[in-house]
């Protein structure tokens, strides 16, 4: 199952390089293949922990996407606001059907590096 628009912030428990994680645990590995057998994209930015209490910090949560909609997820990051809660808070802004779309690159730590929907994508399975 491979899902069209999906958004899925997870509270994983789960450490993995691909979340911008120091270091990379078993339930980290199995949930990255997991998401990649399901086409499913992390899109994490390395702006910071995730979790913040007594025993440290680290980056536990995970926000995935599906390649359908990874695309409109805008300025995903983790919240500096204080809560009640040992977890920070994490969020993002989400391109609409009425937002005009750009390919302009912002500057900054992005996980994604390149246009990619700007590709001819139909020539380059023709080519595969």
């Amino acid at each position: 199952m491979k899902p069209k628009n999906l958004v899925w912030g997870m509270d994983a428990n789960s450490k993995h390089k691909l979340w911008h994680s120091p270091k990379t645990d078993t339930r980290g590995t199995i949930l990255a293949d997991f998401l990649s057998s399901h086409g499913l994209l992390t899109i994490n930015e390395k702006d910071g922990p995730t979790y913040s209490g007594p025993t440290g910090e680290s980056w536990l949560d995970v926000t995935a996407a599906s390649v359908g909609v990874a695309h409109k997820i805008l300025n995903r990051r983790v919240s500096e606001e204080t809560t009640l809660s040992d977890r920070n808070l994490i969020l993002f802004s989400q391109k609409t059907r009425n937002d005009i779309t750009q390919l302009n690159r912002t500057t900054g730590l992005h996980t994604r590096k390149y246009a990619t929907r700007a590709g001819n994508w139909y020539s380059f399975k023709q080519g595969v």
